[in-house]
């Protein structure tokens, strides 16, 4: 389209006539389209009260707004023309070439579809084509094009939402997943600064060892905590609750604080600081305690043998018709339960007593003490 092809025309006119190709005009215009034996003329001295529009006598430009339109102001008319349908009537060099940006086009004969159109100063216009799925437009260079990186070249790249309670999503196609990298790796890796309060719905893909967990501090920082075989996860009360794996739960939480394996038959027991098993009995045994060490199982004529005791009368025993005895058994006193039995050395066993227990000795009486005889007894603490 060329400039001279557009019509504007403003004409300011005064009372006088105008003179042209030695002929006096009356003060009017007369209006031709080309190729069209339509006229339209124009009164230009008469003074209407207010401004008109003008459509060709035929109404063929009706539909598309007036041809023409004369403004009134401070006594002059200015004559514009309005919305004007451009076409070729087939005469040669009508409506050709480009228009160009000093007149107000683009200096361009296509545009390919999607493109972007450019400045390029006062020459004609440039285009970028369109491009891939998911790319940005950024500045590299000081002119526009396509980049699968955004921001770059030293400057803040800021992706925000203004506005009290706005939303900003960053998101992969969701039909198909896919990948959102944050930050560059490598030999100078970036870094990536997390600021206010950042909530994940999903666990971020943070390099972390594989089976770590993170830990965080009263700092907001996190630290890896890396897995421990076969051990369980607590907090430490002297550390102010820091998450530590430990190879056995203590008794405070409910647990053995040992990590002995309980046999078939064995028995639990306490040793002050954890929980124990004893070893397997054999049937007919008993549980022993002993005391503060770990009970065992014994046999019930051991238990008896510990408390049992002969001794031999004497002839002095025979003549005083009784034996005192000093028993060699442990915890021994005057309190203790004595059970005796006497077994003559050349007849049956004979009847016997038990008198004047002090707390060292006791005294056995028989009615037919012979010397040699043997006084059994079973000490009862």
């Amino acid at each position: 389209m060329k400039t001279s092809q557009f019509l504007a025309i403003a004409i300011l006119l005064s009372a006088a006539a105008i003179t042209a190709n030695a002929q006096t005009l009356t003060r009017s215009l007369v209006l031709k389209p080309a190729g069209s034996a339509t006229t339209a003329t124009i009164d230009l001295l008469a003074n209407p009260a207010a401004s008109w529009s003008l459509d060709f006598p035929d109404g063929s430009l009706a539909a598309t707004g007036p041809f023409m339109k004369v403004s009134i102001a401070a006594g002059n008319k200015t004559v514009s023309f309005g919305q004007v349908t451009l076409s070729s009537n087939g005469a040669a060099g009508d409506i050709t070439g480009l228009l160009g940006v000093s007149n107000g086009g683009t200096g361009l004969a296509t545009i390919p579809a999607g493109a972007i159109l450019v400045g390029n100063g006062t020459s004609a216009m440039t285009t970028l084509t369109s491009s891939t799925n998911g790319q940005f437009l950024s500045i590299v260079g000081g002119v526009p094009a396509w980049s699968t990186t955004l921001g770059g070249g030293g400057a803040t790249t800021n992706i925000s939402s203004s506005g009290a309670g706005n939303t900003t999503n960053i998101n992969a196609t969701p039909a198909t997943g896919g990948t959102i990298n944050i930050g560059v790796g490598g030999a100078t890796p970036s870094t990536t600064n997390f600021a206010g309060t950042i909530t994940f719905a999903t666990a971020p893909a943070i390099p972390l060892a594989q089976n770590n967990m993170w830990v965080g501090n009263a700092s907001g920082v996190q630290a890896p905590l890396a897995p421990s075989t076969n051990s369980v996860l607590i907090t430490d009360a002297l550390n102010g609750g820091t998450p530590q794996w430990a190879a056995t739960l203590p008794i405070a939480t409910g647990g053995t604080n040992s990590n002995a394996v309980p046999t078939n038959g064995g028995v639990a027991y306490g040793n002050g600081t954890q929980y124990k098993f004893t070893a397997v009995g054999t049937s007919g045994q008993v549980l022993q305690s002993n005391g503060a060490a770990a009970p065992t199982w014994v046999s019930v004529n051991s238990l008896i043998a510990g408390l049992t005791s002969q001794y031999t009368v004497l002839a002095a025993d025979q003549t005083n018709g009784f034996a005192t005895i000093t028993p060699a058994i442990a915890g021994y006193s005057a309190t203790s339960k004595i059970i005796v039995t006497y077994q003559s050395a050349s007849g049956p066993a004979q009847a016997a007593s038990v008198s004047n227990q002090l707390a060292a000795t006791f005294r056995v009486y028989s009615g037919a003490m012979t010397t040699g005889d043997i006084i059994n007894y079973i000490i009862v603490n």
